[in-house]
C-alpha cells in the first residue's frame, strides 16, 4: 500500500493511493496532541510499503513563524 499523509494544524489526513482508505484524525498542534503516537499507530496498523507526506501544520498559529513550526515538527 502507498499511503499519503497530510499533517495540518488541526487535522491529519491519510489516504491510500487506491482510494480504499481515507481517515481524518483530529490532532490540533496547539493542544500538544499525540501526533507522533498516532503516526506510529497508523504505521503499525497499516504497514504501508511507501509513504508520501505533506506538512502544512508548520504554519499553524501556535508557532511564532514557519521556521519554528518546521523545527518543532521535525523533532517529532
Amino acid at each position: 500500500m502507498i499511503l499519503g499523509i497530510d499533517i495540518g494544524g488541526a487535522n491529519t489526513k491519510i489516504a491510500s493511493s487506491d482510494g480504499k482508505l481515507v481517515e481524518l484524525h483530529y490532532l490540533p498542534l496547539w493542544k500538544k496532541s499525540k501526533l507522533k503516537e498516532t503516526l506510529l499507530e497508523i504505521s503499525e496498523r497499516l504497514k504501508p510499503e511507501r509513504v508520501g507526506v505533506v506538512i502544512t501544520g508548520e504554519l499553524a498559529d501556535c508557532f511564532p513563524d514557519k521556521d519554528a513550526g518546521c523545527l518543532t515538527l521535525s523533532t517529532l
